[in-house]
C-alpha cells in the first residue's frame, strides 16, 4: 500500500468509536450514581449531581479537543506540505481540468438535446 493512498477515515473513525465506547462507559456509571442518589437521597445531593455534570462536561470538552487538535496537528502540516509538492499540485490540476472539461461535455450534450426538442 502507497502512502499516498492511506485514509484519514479509517484511524480517524476507529478512534471516535473507541471514545464513543469510553464515553458510553462512563454514562453509564454516572447514571449508575445518580440513580444510587435519588434512591437515597441526602444534604449533599445538589452538589455531588453539580460536580459528576460538571467532570461529565469536562470529559467531552477534554475528547473534543483532543479529536480537533489531533486532526488539526496532522491536517495543517501535510496541507503545506503538499501544497509545495508541485508534481501534487500537477496531478490535483490535470485531475480538476479533466472533470471540467465532463461537465462541459456533458452541458453540451444537454444543450443540444434541448435545442432539439425546442426546434422541433
Amino acid at each position: 500500500m502507497k502512502l499516498s493512498t492511506v485514509s484519514v477515515n479509517l484511524p480517524l473513525m476507529s478512534a471516535v468509536m473507541m471514545s464513543a465506547t469510553e464515553v458510553r462507559n462512563e454514562d453509564f456509571l454516572c447514571l449508575i450514581v445518580t440513580a444510587e442518589q435519588l434512591k437515597h437521597p441526602s444534604v449533599w445531593f445538589r452538589y455531588e449531581l453539580q460536580t459528576i455534570g460538571i467532570t461529565a462536561a469536562n470529559t467531552w470538552g477534554l475528547f473534543l479537543l483532543v479529536l480537533l487538535l489531533g486532526y488539526g496537528l496532522v491536517e495543517i502540516p501535510r496541507s503545506y506540505w503538499n501544497a509545495s509538492r508541485h508534481g501534487h499540485l500537477l496531478i490535483k490540476t490535470y485531475f480538476k481540468a479533466s472533470k471540467l472539461m465532463t461537465e462541459k461535455a456533458d452541458a453540451e450534450e444537454n444543450l443540444e438535446d434541448v435545442m432539439e426538442v425546442r426546434l422541433k
